[in-house]
């Protein structure tokens, strides 16, 4: 234990003296032009994390879209009752809600129009009767492999919800519904507030029209404009002066089709005066990187089970030790691990029913923690997904974890999906996490049994 205290005293003593060095660079004064620059690595960091939000639930959806049990369920509709259907359809989406972790996540058949929830049947999707609904049809009728749209969350009380909807299509194209996950606007305007107490600055998201879409401001949402630049599509941003002090960033975000205004005082009013600003923040970074050594001693890297929640089958620390070990939005508070993997076992729906699944996920998580030893730490994060923290650097993970698929695909009975990525401490678990499930579905929309690095 004093070894480990010395080691996180001077890892302290670097980065205080790293980031007191620095500050005298990236805020070197008063300027025009250094004030532009600031504003710009601002948004773009603003841009980052709204992206990185939208991102992750637009992949999702479309690999849902292409889930092979989720396409026999629809073609099979006929030949079972609305009760069995509703209840497959109920299990079949709250697997990948809580896999997810999104706000919403339903099925609309193109057959029978019915509108299927993780909460089961909601209700028949009706264009004509239901102005609601038209949602379904203009979809439809665009013929877009995908698209965003804003609307209230019926399923979810009312709530402003941003949809992701995809075409669900055998193999020969034709239709057979719509799929897709919602993402709450209360929780992009969480994010938003953050952004603009940090910065004192105002952020929201605008349609082609400009019409709001997003805004920390909810009575905003769909009645307030902002003048969009034109010809944004190549998504460079477009900054402006706003008056004396004020300024204006724009930037085009493709997967959403919307428009990100960035929108305030300049950057550097912030610490113009006599340093107050960078002294400040210097105590503050101080403050974290002490609550940060805290975090260190009371959560030790090693699982050694004194949270008690571990999984039954596998014996492995589950995913609710995980979040008491590192919090769900914080960050991974060591720097042993340097690389994080997600996989699953491809198709495991249809070999539980043919096999015995508990005998494939021990036999796959030994083989997993076989290949891994002493140097990575395996979680059951919900069903056949599982979480690797590994000490090895992104490439040399991508090796062993590679010999892992073939290993397991040389049984004969499973093949797995698996994506691996360098953790950024810098980032949060959730987004260390997004980058690592994004390579696994990746795999999963190629036909899985393969790995695939961010």
């Amino acid at each position: 234990m004093k070894n480990k205290k010395w080691i996180v005293f001077v890892l302290l003593s670097a980065l205080i003296f790293v980031f007191y060095s620095l500050t005298g660079y990236l805020f070197p004064g008063y300027n025009g032009e250094g004030e532009r620059e600031a504003s710009l690595i601002m948004a773009e960091r603003i841009h980052d994390g709204v992206r990185a939000e939208i991102a992750g639930p637009v992949l999702m959806a479309r690999v849902l879209a292409k889930d092979t049990l989720l396409r026999e369920l629809l073609k099979r509709e006929g030949q079972m009752t609305e009760k069995e259907m509703a209840a497959e359809l109920k299990r079949f989406l709250e697997e990948w809600r809580k896999c997810a972790e999104y706000d919403s996540i339903f099925l609309v058949s193109e057959k029978t129009h019915r509108y299927y929830s993780y909460t089961g049947l909601s209700k028949v999707v009706n264009p004509k009767g239901d102005s609601h609904d038209k949602w379904y049809d203009n979809f439809v009728q665009t013929g877009m492999p995908y698209a965003i749209d804003m609307d209230t969350d019926e399923v979810k009380e009312q709530q402003w919800t941003i949809f992701v909807n995809v075409r669900v299509e055998d193999e020969d194209g034709a239709l057979l519904g719509v799929c897709g996950v919602g993402i709450s606007v209360e929780s992009l305007q969480e994010l938003f507030a953050r952004y603009e107490q940090a910065y004192g600055i105002k952020v929201h998201l605008t349609n082609q029209e400009g019409l709001i879409m997003v805004d920390v401001d909810t009575i905003n949402i769909e009645t307030a404009y902002c003048a969009n630049e034109n010809n944004l599509e190549d998504e460079d941003f477009q900054y402006r002066k706003n008056g004396f002090r004020g300024f204006t960033i724009i930037r085009f975000i493709p997967e959403l089709n919307w428009y990100l205004h960035v929108r305030g005082d300049r950057f550097h009013t912030l610490y113009r005066h006599s340093g107050k600003g960078i002294i400040l923040l210097r105590l503050l970074v101080f403050l974290t990187l002490m609550a940060t050594s805290y975090l260190i001693f009371r959560n030790p890297d090693s699982g050694d089970g004194r949270y008690g929640m571990r999984d039954k089958l596998t014996g492995v620390p589950n995913r609710s030790y995980f979040g008491q070990a590192y919090g769900g939005r914080g960050i991974i508070n060591t720097t042993r691990y340097k690389s994080m993997a997600v996989f699953d076992v491809d198709h495991f729906r249809v070999y539980n029913e043919v096999m015995d699944g508990d005998e494939l996920l021990l036999f796959v998580t030994g083989l997993a923690r076989e290949c891994v030893g002493e140097k990575g730490e395996l979680y059951r994060w919900g069903g056949d997904q599982f979480v690797l923290l590994m000490e090895w650097s992104e490439e040399f993970a991508y090796e062993i974890l590679k010999e892992f698929c073939r290993k397991v695909e040389m049984d004969g009975r499973v093949t797995v999906s698996v994506g691996v990525t360098a953790i950024r401490l810098s980032d949060e678990i959730r987004r260390n996490y997004y980058r690592a499930v994004q390579g696994c579905y990746l795999v999963k929309e190629m036909g899985g049994n393969g790995i695939k690095r961010n």
